[in-house]
């Protein structure tokens, strides 16, 4: 029965109830009270006003009489006539909140008392109800009772932390903890934090106390070495017994969650600033620093510790240190500084595999499209995470790689300039002049449609790049990569006429270009030129594929069987002097563009294509040197001069550059053409002092991408498997297991990569660890590099000896169970801690 009824009673006995509140618990709250027909009056120094109310302006109305404190004495009362033919009413405030919670614990009278003020409102009474089940324990009280007083989001102990850190350290200023204060329920919330991280009852709490202490136990959870660190170690004895890893667990999962975490970074940035616990930790060797990821300030104190050591003796090793780092919550922030220094090393990887005892050209080619297109990937790769990254911190590296880079393209294009001949560019079967015949007749002549995208500059290496992207999805593609040699000069007119079907090429020594005697300027003159072979034929941009639907490319394509479209992304930018050092963001952007393209043809019925480019590039970074410039010695009267290339019937044979010399036969006709060898240009010509260019027959620009793609129903491609070879029992005996599997074979086209996730569970499928993760993404023959070693952490609970647990790996790009391993747990030091 709650006040109403109880007051509705009183009133079917006597029209005029006196209600004393000795507490005043209810003044707030009678405002709110709602009898029908009674006259509401709160008794104070009125008592003549309402005497007179009574018994001669409404003598026949109900009136219900509040008092704010205790029934006074007869004689100091002046309502004590009326009183004595009225009803009196005593609310027990206690008994009424008890029962209106359902309340049934006996704990409940001392927590009453001690949080009088708390309970006074019905407000904050009808809030905290919101927050409770059905019959709360005491535990869930306390806790709804510190959530209803901060508007916290739910009533556990991680969202109370959360509303409670959300306001800072800080505590004079924080106002969650100052409305707690104004309840008295701050001593609360500090002795439920020590019961639940087992912290020692006697320690006197604060704010950043206890965010240090969290920030301590999360480093040693992933760095258990560290809890004998005597810097920090009297602050681990603070907990007792597993509390520590319960701490661990809960930053954990603190860092975890999407909605908090960036909260966590402020905390713990916070604490780092007031306590400089990250420069305590920055004389622990690369190996401890490794596996701590509580601090931000670890990511600098690292790279610091990399950058100063000598990162090409042990290129692995630092390799290693990179991707754990991966699992950073910082990653994103500092991902651009580690993948600059992983491209660093893999390019250095690559220098100490190189191979350059071939002989011939094609074996030199062959060299070049097997192995050593990847210096051209990492020098690309760590120009492009450098310049958006911290490149104060790393321009030694910057300078080194650009040195050293400069230096093998000049002594690989050395060699290349010593084996490479004419005959092997024209009499080539792998011309691009024979693109058409070579690759595109056979699916004519099946009646099968073939799409042809070609991007303007896509060299080699980054065609690789674009089949690793398209092998690596999860899309049922068949990928194959081959090249090209481009016709010379290396320039899109050029180009982009010997990739049309064609009988003959003429190059001016304008640099124009005519097929079969026609203009191929632009992207009418090829369509018209297709047309004269493929009546079914059509060219288009690449912006007209992405401005129509997949519907409408479907029309469009209607009783087309062979389809050209052209991108214009690098070499647009390349060619600019004002953007050409952006021209490997450039890179990155044409191949998300060319996989989009890719799928969006594919959703408009296209299952067949193939990708390759008009001509290459050189590419440096840093500025041009004078040394890098040759000579132009003859008269440029009527001579079109490129910095890479020079066309003319009068023409002979200079020191530093290759001579071509003219040619006319049924296949192609152009007059004599000089090229600078390796990365020259000739000097005083516009664009001589330009980084990108093209036009040369370095491997670079000469060696062209051809990605062939096809679409298929059927699933080809597996997802790579692997094996646990370790532990060989299915016993764990530590807090802290390790597990050894093997990537059952190398990633390759028609195999793909797996990202796992692990974790150990109950019967009831309740984690009882922290998750590890294990990317099988290895493409390397050698096992050893295929072993991959998993570290995980039991929560600290106990675990029974008879019952089975499973490790479970999830595949983390779609939530699926893979596989599952059973396990009994029989920890061997019962109080060990990790």
């Amino acid at each position: 029965m709650d006040i109403k009824e109880k007051l509705l009673d009183k009133f079917s006995k006597s029209r005029i109830v006196f209600w004393f509140d000795e507490e005043g618990s209810f003044e707030d709250e009678l405002e709110n009270i709602s009898l029908e027909g009674i006259n509401i009056h709160k008794v104070e120094n009125n008592e003549f006003y309402l005497k007179y109310l009574i018994e001669k302006e409404k003598p026949t109305e109900s009136f219900l009489l509040y008092y704010n404190r205790k029934q006074p004495k007869i004689e100091e009362n002046w309502l004590a006539d009326i009183l004595l033919y009225s009803e009196t009413f005593f609310a027990d405030h206690k008994f009424l909140i008890k029962d209106e919670l359902n309340i049934r614990f006996e704990k409940f009278d001392s927590l009453y008392k001690d949080f009088k003020a708390f309970f006074k409102n019905k407000k904050r009474i009808n809030k905290l109800k919101t927050y409770l089940s059905d019959n709360p324990d005491y535990k869930e009280l306390s806790l709804g009772m510190i959530a209803t007083v901060i508007n916290a989001e739910k009533n556990d102990l991680e969202n109370i932390l959360f509303k409670v850190f959300e306001n800072g350290l800080d505590e004079e200023d924080n106002e969650a903890l100052k409305q707690l204060e104004k309840y008295n329920l701050d001593s609360m919330f500090y002795i439920i934090i020590k019961d639940h991280f087992k912290i020692k009852k006697d320690e006197e709490l604060t704010l950043l106390k206890l965010a240090f202490l969290f920030v301590c136990s999360y480093m040693v959870l992933t760095a258990p070495n560290l809890v004998s660190l005597n810097s920090i170690k009297e602050y681990f004895d603070l907990f007792e017994g597993k509390g520590l890893q319960v701490a661990g667990h809960f930053v954990e999962e603190w860092i975890y969650n999407s909605k908090y975490n960036d909260l966590y970074s402020t905390i713990s940035q916070e604490v780092d600033n007031k306590t400089k616990i990250s420069q305590k930790l920055k004389n622990l060797s690369l190996e401890d620093l490794a596996n701590i990821y509580a601090l931000e300030n670890i990511e600098n104190i690292i790279l610091v510790k990399i950058l100063n050591e000598n990162l090409e003796n042990n290129i692995d090793f630092y390799l290693d240190i990179i991707k754990k780092r991966e699992q950073s919550f910082w990653w994103g922030s500092y991902k651009n500084n580690y993948l600059s220094l992983e491209n660093y090393l893999r390019f250095e990887k690559t220098l100490l595999l190189m191979n350059l005892a071939a002989d011939t050209v094609e074996n030199l080619v062959l060299s070049y499209t097997k192995q050593l297109y990847l210096i051209d990937t990492y020098y690309r790769n760590f120009i492009f995470y450098y310049k958006n990254s911290n490149n104060d911190l790393i321009f030694d590296y910057y300078k080194k790689i650009e040195n050293k880079y400069q230096n093998v393209m000049n002594f690989l294009n050395s060699k290349w300039d010593d084996l490479l001949t004419s005959d092997f560019i024209h009499n080539n079967p792998k011309n691009q002049s024979n693109f058409y015949h070579n690759h595109l007749d056979q699916h004519l002549q099946k009646s099968e449609r073939i799409c042809i995208i070609i991007s303007d500059a896509l060299r080699y290496e980054i065609g690789c790049e674009l089949e690793n992207k398209l092998y690596s999805s999860r899309d049922r593609f068949e990928v194959s990569m081959d090249y090209m040699v481009a016709n010379i000069p290396t320039i899109t007119a050029v180009g982009m006429a010997s990739l049309l079907p064609n009988k003959k090429i003429e190059i001016k020594d304008d640099g124009t270009v005519l097929v079969d005697d026609k203009p191929a300027t632009n992207l009418k003159m090829r369509q018209d030129l297709l047309k004269t072979f493929n009546d079914d034929s059509l060219a288009l941009t690449e912006e007209e594929v992405n401005s129509c639907t997949t519907s409408q490319l479907r029309e469009l394509f209607k009783g087309k069987n062979l389809i050209y479209i052209y991108q214009n992304m690098i070499d647009k930018i390349g060619d600019d002097y004002t953007s050409e050092g952006n021209v490997f963001d450039m890179v990155d952007q044409c191949l998300n563009s060319l996989e989009k393209v890719i799928k969006k043809l594919v959703s408009s019925g296209i299952i067949n294509i193939i990708v390759t480019s008009d001509h290459g590039f050189i590419y440096q970074d840093s500025n041009v040197e004078e040394y890098q410039k040759i000579e132009f010695p003859f008269d440029k009267k009527n001579i079109v001069l490129n910095p890479r290339y020079v066309l003319g019937d009068s023409l002979i044979s200079i020191s530093g550059s290759h001579f071509f010399e003219k040619i006319d036969n049924d296949k192609i006709k152009r007059s004599n053409i000089l090229i600078p060898k390796s990365t020259l240009r000739f000097k005083s010509t516009s664009g001589a002092g330009k980084r990108f260019l093209h036009g040369g027959v370095t491997l670079q620009e000469l060696i062209l991408p051809l990605v062939k793609i096809r679409y298929t129903k059927k699933q080809n491609k597996k997802i790579v498997d692997f094996e646990m070879i370790s532990p060989t029992k299915n016993i764990i005996t530590s807090n802290n297991p390790k597990f050894k599997f093997l990537q059952s074979e190398p990633v390759s086209n028609n195999v793909l990569p797996l990202k796992a996730r692990f974790g150990i569970y109950d019967s009831k499928n309740n984690l009882l660890s922290n998750f590890g993760y294990i990317n099988f993404d290895t493409s390397s023959e050698d096992v050893n590099e295929r072993t991959k070693i998993l570290t995980l952490q039991l929560k600290p609970i106990s675990f029974s000896k008879d019952d089975v647990y499973k490790l479970k790996a999830y595949d983390e790009d779609n939530d699926v169970l893979i596989k599952e391993y059973d396990f009994k747990i029989h920890i061997l030091i019962s109080n060990e801690f990790f």
